[in-house]
């Protein structure tokens, strides 16, 4: 079927960079894997190795959002959106996996917003009937909808839907940029590097949407008391009152020490580390700020303290990407 798919995928107008992203979709949705946009980048950037990210085979499986007490910090539980069933790579078995939104609190609007589209998104056209039907012509989507890889007026009607429920706008403009330097070049944006006397940042390049939606890659060396480590992250930005529909797969919650901290510079943030990731989460009043921690990719290891997750969140300059 997959072979079908993309044979038929060919012969589709739009061009090929359209093609690729809408291709990766069509795809994922008929073999029930599901990469998320920001661990997709990050695999871009080391292409020339081999690294397993975890990968969600979707079948949604819905669970009530949790409702944050008013007394206490947020934890994980505060920004998922369900659970999905996940494949094992080339075994074939599966598992529950615990999913978050990178837009913000559960109980958000634009949280909300993203798990019911993807609730849509990955059982639509599981077998790629649809797109086969298609053929050699132009998906006469608007471009508009590039975001949510819209391939019919179905999906794009899903998505203003949605969009019209939760009073949220598209998320729209994209740009790329190969290199940190042109990225805050083209983009206006605040270096998210901080004054650190413990950590060493080099950040690729990323992409940035219309609204100051943005996400970038980058690597840090990591020396605390207890060593060095290096570990790459993927640094992102969701502003508030836009539709993102992008997800991120944790594996399991429960299996994440969790502590609230306050960086040197006094944001207050969510550090949560398991035995092979690490977040870290700030929420603000104008945007969501995630920082996906994966440990040292090309070495496939992951090494990162909780020390060394405190320094790392102390170098970033949240200030200057908060508006």
């Amino acid at each position: 079927m997959k072979k079908k798919i993309k044979k038929c995928y060919q012969t589709i107008q739009p061009d090929d960079a359209a093609r690729k992203r809408m291709l990766e979709g069509i795809l994922r949705a008929s073999s029930g894997q599901n990469v998320t946009r920001k661990e997709r980048n990050m695999k871009q950037y080391k292409r020339n190795h081999i690294w397993k990210f975890a990968a969600a085979f979707v079948l949604t499986l819905a669970i009530p959002a949790a409702a944050v007490c008013a007394a206490s910090f947020f934890r994980l539980d505060h920004v998922g959106i369900g659970k999905e069933v996940v494949e094992d790579g080339p075994s074939g078995n599966t598992r529950e996996a615990d999913m978050i939104s990178l837009q913000g609190l559960s109980d958000s609007p634009e949280s909300k917003a993203c798990a019911e589209w993807n609730d849509f998104y990955w059982e639509y056209d599981r077998d790629g009937a649809i797109i086969a039907q298609i053929g050699n012509g132009p998906t006469g989507v608007d471009g508009k909808y590039e975001a949510y890889n819209c391939y019919t007026q179905e999906m794009a009607e899903k998505v203003e839907e949605i969009r019209e429920k939760y009073q949220l706008s598209l998320l729209t403009g994209l740009e790329t940029a190969d290199t940190y330097e042109e990225f805050l070049s083209k983009s206006g944006f605040g270096d998210i590097r901080g004054v650190s006397d413990q950590v060493v940042h080099s950040v690729a390049g990323g992409y940035y949407y219309a609204d100051g939606t943005f996400d970038v890659d980058g690597e840090a060396v990591i020396t605390t008391g207890q060593g060095t480590c290096k570990t790459d992250y993927q640094f992102g930005r969701a502003m508030r009152g836009t539709f993102s529909p992008f997800e991120l797969n944790v594996e399991d919650v429960d299996a994440y020490e969790q502590w609230e901290y306050v960086t040197k510079s006094g944001e207050t943030v969510l550090l949560a580390k398991s035995s092979f990731k690490a977040l870290i989460l700030l929420d603000q009043e104008s945007c969501f700020i995630s920082v996906n921690v994966l440990g040292d990719i090309l070495g496939g290891t992951f090494d990162v303290s909780n020390e060394a997750l405190e320094a790392l969140a102390n170098s970033f300059d949240f200030a200057a990407v908060s508006g």
